[in-house]
């Protein structure tokens, strides 16, 4: 071989074991498609938070772009709405407040050059209790199932035999007894969700749990059983007012599932820019913050609310294993959502799903 053949066999052989190291890493960190901004894909991270939204109707959209420096980029994006329904009042504000809540999502998740592809279509419904009469106090719960396709196709990718003096020829046989591989099957999720607040203006916190996969489908390609382990999910929020203009939200998620896992904290700090008080956390602000995944990420996050829109971004500074191929680099995540409110100038939404109550709701937002 010539010195320039040796070299780039060299420089391909490299490429390959640092795609092959992130494969593992990632197979390793995240079982699942997941995102930084967990608390706006709640139906990816609790089935218990369908519905728990400050108006009626919630459409949200979440991409994800990640590893961009090591190979091609992962990609994963999902789109979800969620509503509340059966809603019950009593005359009184302070009376009983319960509701379901149902919500649909569509995940996808591609990697490897798109060779490997899983896309998700989630149904999700929750039952919100009102504990105390001045609605201080609420317990949820939460189901979800999940149709769930996974697909492999060869010819994205390239092999050894492939691999010739002049660089990969993928028309070469690539050595694989199968083209690629095409599953489905159906998985299952629950969760519950406790939360409180001390007055109408005051301090607000949640916690919740939730288990992903509890059939445990089967995701093998041979024949052989290989059981998708369960992953479960400890969270939590807890915000106060720093003054009537600002406050300051702190949060944290605990993962595990077979060999992995995750621990993230985060602060996050949020400034009202109608200097007014909005005592219902729905104006116009802007929020700055960090999280921390222990070990793998530092997460700063830049957000900005205006009215019923919201716009978060996030961008995965890489601080793990893998900072030698990615050179701190992680991905860029970006999450839309927007609220369909019920008050006075939007009555519109009340009255298809509760006509005889044009009530305003007091549900409180769950997300930054």
């Amino acid at each position: 071989m010539s010195k320039q053949t040796i070299t780039t066999f060299t420089t391909n052989i490299l490429r390959v074991i640092l795609i092959l190291l992130c494969l593992i890493v990632n197979d390793i960190k995240a079982q699942d498609p997941h995102f930084s901004q967990f608390y706006a894909s709640p139906m990816t991270l609790n089935p218990a938070m369908t519905g728990a939204i400050p108006g009626y109707i919630r459409v949200a959209g979440n991409f994800r772009s990640q590893w961009a420096a090591v190979s091609t980029p992962f990609y994963t994006a999902s789109a979800a709405m969620d509503l509340k329904i059966l809603t019950s009042r009593g005359d009184q504000d302070y009376d009983s407040h319960n509701f379901l809540g149902v919500g649909i999502m569509e995940m996808t998740d591609q990697s490897n050059n798109g060779a490997l592809k899983a896309n998700y279509t989630s149904i999700s419904l929750s039952y919100n209790q009102q504990l105390d009469r001045l609605g201080n106090y609420r317990l949820s719960a939460g189901v979800q199932g999940t149709y769930v396709n996974k697909a492999l196709d060869y010819s994205k990718l390239t092999f050894g035999q492939q691999f010739t003096p002049y660089g990969y020829d993928i028309n070469l046989p690539n050595g694989e007894p199968r083209p690629g591989f095409n599953i489905n099957y159906l998985d299952y999720q629950a969760g519950l969700l406790f939360s409180g607040r001390t007055d109408e203006k005051g301090s607000m916190w949640y916690i919740g749990g939730s288990m992903y996969h509890i059939g445990q489908p089967n995701e093998s390609t041979s024949g052989q059983y290989n059981p998708l382990k369960h992953r479960i999910a400890v969270h939590g929020m807890y915000n106060y007012p720093v003054d009537d203009l600002n406050r300051v939200y702190i949060s944290a998620l605990y993962m595990k599932s077979n060999f992995m896992e995750e621990r993230t904290v985060g602060v996050v700090y949020s400034r009202n820019i109608d200097n007014q008080e909005d005592d219902n956390f729905i104006g116009r602000s802007i929020q700055l913050g960090v999280w921390y995944r222990l070990q793998d990420a530092l997460i700063p996050y830049v957000g900005l609310q205006l009215n019923a829109y919201k716009i978060g971004l996030t961008y995965d500074v890489n601080v793990s294993t893998l900072t030698t191929a990615s050179y701190l680099r992680g991905g860029f995540e970006l999450t839309m959502v927007y609220n369909f409110m019920d008050d006075d100038n939007q009555r519109l939404v009340s009255r298809v799903l509760c006509p005889s109550r044009g009530h305003k709701s007091y549900v409180k937002w769950f997300g930054y």
